[in-house]
């Protein structure tokens, strides 16, 4: 059986998350510990860009987990 080698998870400062969320076309946003990129998603968020942009360069697991996605 061959042994799939798989490179470590990329690992992102408090710092580098908020410095790609501030401006277009950038946005980053972490759920669960996990970076997501969103910078195309936001656009064809159901809520609205407005809405998922809001919580780019944060920590928005807290209000993902209460939508019950």
């Amino acid at each position: 059986m061959a042994e799939t080698l798989s490179a470590p998870p990329q690992v992102f400062t408090w710092d580098e998350i908020k410095r790609r969320s501030g401006k277009d076309p950038e946005r980053w946003l972490v759920i669960d510990r996990k970076v997501y990129d969103i910078s195309r998603f936001h656009k064809r968020h159901p809520g609205g860009s407005r809405v998922i942009s809001h919580y780019a360069g944060q920590d928005a697991t807290l209000l993902y987990n209460q939508m019950k996605h």
